[in-house]
């Protein structure tokens, strides 16, 4: 029972009276925290009792977790098509991320068109936001707690699937940074 019946409100299509604003706050809405057990279709796991099997926990802690973030991804994909009824031309997403020391933020957002050629989009506006928080969650599970200690980087690529009408592709290239010590044995005398 992993799956949830609960129907995601994704189309924007059938919502024609709702604006862009309206469509992102109703998933927003969907997606808060209070729903989620609603969303993933079972309750995230509890802490165990004192004498809890821990292992089972994060196991299932994770699982619970990642079919969350397919939801998200689930919606984010339609909320891509319904950004494309907005910015016709848009066919790429490019973010950047990195962090550290307990620090992360995305630290850019370029849109393009199928040339390559740049679509400017404030990062004022909802869209680059919208775009903006989903990298953000796409980071925490390619890669939970990335921003930690040393940290890491990467950068998101979302294109359109001009093989697939109204789907897209996203990839994410993620680096983790690492400290290395070299030992070095030296006899004076």
């Amino acid at each position: 029972m992993s799956n949830s019946t609960t129907i995601v409100p994704l189309d924007f299509k059938k919502n024609r009276d709702e604006s862009l604003a309206e469509y992102f706050e109703r998933l927003d809405e969907y997606f808060k925290y209070e729903n989620s057990a609603n969303v993933v279709g079972r309750k995230k796991p509890r802490f165990p009792e004192k004498e809890g099997d821990w292992n089972t926990f994060w196991a299932q802690s994770r699982a619970w977790e990642h079919d969350f973030f397919m939801k998200k991804m689930q919606a984010f994909k339609h909320a891509l098509n319904a950004i494309s009824l907005v910015h016709p031309k848009l066919d790429a997403i490019n973010i950047q991320y990195e962090g550290q020391g307990d620090d992360g933020q995305v630290e850019d957002v370029e849109f393009y068109d199928r040339k390559g050629k740049v679509i400017n989009i404030s990062s004022d506006d909802l869209i680059y936001k919208h775009i903006e928080e989903a990298g953000w969650w796409i980071t925490q599970d390619v890669s939970p707690g990335f921003h930690n200690n040393e940290g890491g980087q990467g950068e998101i690529d979302i294109k359109k699937d001009h093989d697939s009408l109204g789907e897209w592709k996203c990839t994410c290239d993620h680096e983790n940074n690492v400290i290395t010590t070299e030992k070095h044995e030296v006899e004076m005398f």
